[in-house]
């Protein structure tokens, strides 16, 4: 709704004042504040008003200019109800999904899982298995444990944790068989500083091969 004046609808219709009071004299709609509302007035005048003679030039305007309110009110419309589109120059696309970042290879067990609580357990559960191991070496020397003995300790830590790790994975539905362990993804220990600080010499293939014998643990 446009709120318009007699002296502005005059301009508008291309008539004189009176000539629009002639129009409200005669039945054109006047709101109570005495301004007009200028769709309404526009299709009465265009209505009640004969054009063919050519005699009310006011009725001819107030035709045209209500055809056009009209055909801008029906393309208006027309817009809002259709779906917005993108312009030609950039196609509508699917929305992105997410992606989650590549994991390491030694994580990449995590994967098996498809629920994401489940896959961050697995995660943290294999960090703390490649890193955990190498925390108990510096502490079992500090301790005053022999370098080749903390060694031993160590290895015997990470395999502790390997097993449990599989059976929580197993409660999960992962068989261990699905694992992938990657040897080099632990975290190395400095035996030669341990043994340094420790005044022992450093073997730590004398001491691979003495835990295995030992512990009759299998390469394999």
């Amino acid at each position: 709704m446009t709120i318009t004046t007699k002296s502005a609808l005059a301009a508008e219709l291309g008539i004189t004042k009176a000539r629009v009071s002639q129009y409200v004299g005669r039945g054109m709609p006047v709101r109570s504040d005495g301004r007009l509302d200028r769709e309404t007035c526009l299709s009465w005048v265009a209505g009640s008003h004969s054009i063919s003679s050519g005699s009310d030039k006011g009725a001819a305007r107030a035709q045209a200019l209500a055809a056009e309110t009209s055909k801008t009110k029906a393309k208006a419309k027309g817009a809002s109800s259709r779906p917005s589109r993108a312009p030609r120059s950039a196609p509508l696309e699917a929305p992105a999904s997410p992606q989650r970042p590549a994991l390491p290879r030694a994580y990449a067990s995590a994967d098996l899982c498809t629920d994401a609580e489940d896959r961050a357990a697995v995660l943290g559960m294999m960090c703390l298995t490649y890193r955990a191991p190498s925390l108990v070496a510096p502490l079992a020397v500090m301790l005053g444990i022999k370098p080749s003995l903390a060694y031993h300790l160590t290895s015997l830590v990470r395999i502790a944790l390997l097993q449990e790790v599989e059976d929580v994975l197993a409660e999960m539905g992962i068989k261990p068989r699905d694992l992938l362990w990657e040897p080099e993804a632990f975290r190395e220990v400095a035996w030669s500083a341990l043994a340094k600080e420790a005044g022992e010499p450093v073997n730590v293939e004398a001491w691979k091969t003495a835990m295995l014998r030992r512990y009759r643990i299998s390469q394999s």
